[in-house]
């Protein structure tokens, strides 16, 4: 049965930078690939920032570095 999938990207203030995925996605095994920009399609600055995956009863935040 599909799952239900938050995939976000946030910066170090914790505002909202990105979605990257949301919605049902079958078990398996899934690729999201992220061209470091902001929701309204401008680049990101360098930096730090998080991103946050969530599924049905489980999220997990991990760090990721921007660097161009």
């Amino acid at each position: 049965t599909p799952a239900s999938v938050d995939l976000r990207m946030f910066d170090l203030s914790g505002r909202e930078v990105a979605t990257l995925a949301s919605g049902s996605f079958a078990a398996g095994e899934h690729a999201v690939v992220w061209d470091a920009r902001d929701r309204s399609g401008n680049p990101i600055a360098n930096g730090t920032y998080f991103y946050r995956l969530q599924t049905d009863g489980q999220s997990k935040v991990r760090k990721l570095v921007v660097v161009r």
